[in-house]
């Protein structure tokens, strides 16, 4: 009886042991699926991942398709600058150029205003020489009519004096009253028409 009671000891000893170890087998079970389900909830399924990385690489390349654009950009906004700069430069000169211009415009129109007083004086003063021509074209004409006239009368009266020249050479009979008588009006009017003569040269002398 003694070994049964042993025996029964161990073996209750034994069983103690087993479930000891069965709730410690147990404990550890848990944990491991407690730590199996943490795992489960942290771990990361391979799809998303591999979708995260697609969307990462092109957030990337969107990302140096953006910095590429932008330094594209910053280089036009730097040459769209120099072209404002070079144009508010050229805007300035043409404003300077322009004002130039206007002054220049201004003393031309003046000469203009001053050339065109000018030219009606000139037209003014032409008009009256033109009238002042015809009238010395028309008194020169008069005055060739009057020398032409006295041309005449004087080649009468010196045909007069060298007929009256050669009858004196003649010796006519110098007491006919008569004769004589005649031969002083001759005289006379011979006298008369060269003093007419000469004054009226010199007249015409004097308005030519």
């Amino acid at each position: 009886q003694s070994v049964d009671q042993i025996t029964l000891t161990d073996q209750m000893s034994q069983i103690e042991e087993l479930i000891q170890e069965r709730d410690k087998f147990r404990q550890e079970v848990s944990d491991l699926q407690s730590r199996v389900q943490t795992y489960d909830d942290t771990m990361v399924d391979k799809h998303k991942v591999e979708r995260l990385e697609t969307k990462v690489r092109d957030l990337e390349s969107r990302l140096e398709l953006e910095t590429t654009t932008k330094h594209k950009l910053e280089s036009q906004v730097s040459r769209l600058k120099e072209q404002i700069d070079r144009l508010t430069t050229e805007k300035e000169d043409l404003n300077l150029a322009k004002l130039s211009a206007e002054e220049a415009n201004k003393r031309v129109q003046k000469q203009l205003r001053d050339l065109r007083e000018e030219f009606g004086d000139t037209q003014k003063r032409e008009l009256e020489a033109s009238q002042k021509k015809k009238e010395l074209e028309t008194r020169i004409e008069e005055l060739e009519g009057e020398y032409e006239q006295n041309q005449s009368d004087l080649k009468l009266a010196l045909k007069r004096i060298t007929d009256l020249q050669a009858a004196l050479e003649e010796g006519l009979d110098s007491d006919s009253d008569v004769l004589m008588s005649d031969r002083i009006v001759c005289d006379n009017d011979v006298i008369t028409l060269v003093t007419n003569y000469v004054c009226d040269h010199h007249l015409l002398t004097e308005e030519l």
